[in-house]
């Protein structure tokens, strides 16, 4: 009899390769804000706090309330460049990715967020796999 799996079995993928994975709880968008030409104004406060108050009411101006009810974290943040990963549940992402395009302003100033790199793992948003040589 060959190998048979029983369709009421959840894991029947998992039985067949022998290997289990663990599902994906969060997604990491690795994002850049440019203000583009700010001249003769004075140039923005860039702090963690600032930035998630910032991404949460892009969130609820798209979502509304039930939208800014998710929880999204500042994982980190880069001054000079202006660099920031933030850390969002993996069924939110979309929603975040869609809010941050749409977003366009900071603290007063005109700008825009420019999605870099995304994915599940952190790691991930260190390596380019385009540019290793075997």
């Amino acid at each position: 009899m060959r190998n048979e799996i029983s369709k009421n079995d959840k894991n029947a993928a998992t039985i067949k390769t022998g290997r289990r994975t663990l599902p994906d709880k969060c997604f990491y968008v690795d994002t850049q804000l440019d203000f583009g030409d700010y001249s003769g104004k004075k140039e923005p406060l860039f702090t963690r706090e600032l930035v998630k108050l910032c991404v949460t009411n892009a969130i609820k101006q798209v979502f509304g309330e039930l939208g800014s009810a998710t929880v999204v974290d500042v994982v980190f943040l880069d001054q000079p460049t202006r660099r920031i990963i933030l850390r969002c549940p993996s069924s939110f992402y979309v929603k975040l990715h869609s809010s941050l395009t749409l977003a366009t302003h900071y603290e007063g100033h005109e700008c825009y967020f420019r999605v870099c790199k995304a994915s599940s793992t952190l790691l991930s948003l260190d390596c380019n796999s385009r540019l290793y040589s075997f």
